[in-house]
């Protein structure tokens, strides 16, 4: 086999199979870790040794690979959007390299908001716990892309006025003047996409957040029983303001980390690459580390 460098864990962002050279991404003043496989008696450097810190991991055992090594890369500066060069030698020969991204984290203050549509009365019937979906959030993001999730104190988001809520989506009776209070009534299945004469509710949440903000916060996300936006189910749907979204009571912490993803990028690219976390519908928790470096962190400067 020959000398590369490969990732020691999946989705800890590492790409080691996007072409001739393996990329990855590690954290300003923070460290991520890398194997080198058949390179027993290589001498192994950062082109730039004041950005990169590297230290071998010694009494590292791995009896699956060949020689294997491993390293311990710490970000000291910020090379750019190009990243750095570590190389494995032996004498003036290169016989292995590495692309790093050292990245500044970035930091997204979260708002979670069970919705009610009465006082104590939760549109979902089941809620979730937020200090627990976080935490799996942050497993997902912050060491593929040294995004950092910081949930913010909240309280649940009281809307309970079908009048109000006609206005907002601009539902008024034959005189035009008289607010359509049937149609500001939430359904069992939230609509978030206008379908024919199917209202989009997105400005209803827009509106309320306007008036009753979580300050300090960058996304909030707003936990319902069901969406109805496209065909089949949908457990989450990003608002095209990208300022909220709309999570089901049966969302995994996967779906909450996907629609952040929209927040970051801010649009709806989805990814059509089984295993990332950017399908729809997926299951899968991959950050591809261009992704990281071009669209979702970009702090690399």
């Amino acid at each position: 086999m020959a000398t590369r460098f490969i990732e020691v864990l999946p989705n800890y962002g590492v790409d080691d199979n996007v072409g001739p050279i393996p990329e990855m991404i590690v954290p300003l003043r923070g460290t991520n870790h890398i194997l080198l496989i058949d390179g027993e008696g290589l001498d192994v450097k950062a082109e730039s040794p004041h950005m990169l810190e590297i230290t071998e991991v010694k009494n590292f055992v791995r009896k699956d690979l060949p020689k294997p090594r491993m390293f311990r890369l710490k970000g000291r500066a910020l090379p750019g959007k190009a990243g750095l060069l570590v190389v494995a030698r032996r004498g003036t020969t290169v016989t292995a390299k590495l692309r790093v991204f050292v990245l500044e984290n970035r930091i997204v203050r979260l708002a979670v908001r069970p919705l009610q549509t009465a006082p104590g009365v939760f549109h979902a019937k089941v809620l979730p716990d937020p200090v627990a979906f976080v935490y799996e959030m942050n497993e997902i993001w912050a060491p593929q892309a040294n995004v950092l999730i910081d949930l913010h104190p909240s309280k649940p988001a009281l809307i309970d006025d079908p009048e109000q809520n006609a206005r907002d989506l601009g539902a008024f009776e034959a005189d035009g003047i008289t607010p359509d209070t049937k149609k500001g009534v939430f359904e069992e299945r939230i609509r978030m996409v206008t379908q024919g004469n199917f209202r989009s509710f997105a400005p209803v949440f827009l509106s309320y957040l306007a008036t009753d903000p979580v300050k300090d916060t960058d996304f909030t996300l707003f936990v319902v029983h069901a969406i109805a936006a496209y065909a089949g189910h949908t457990t989450g749907l990003t608002d095209t303001s990208y300022k909220f979204a709309l999570v089901s009571e049966d969302a995994p912490a996967r779906d909450w980390a996907h629609e952040l993803g929209h927040f970051l990028r801010g649009a709806h690219g989805e990814s059509v690459v089984k295993g990332e976390l950017m399908v729809s519908g997926g299951q899968g928790e991959k950050i591809p580390v261009q992704d990281a470096v071009q669209v979702f962190n970009r702090r690399h400067t």
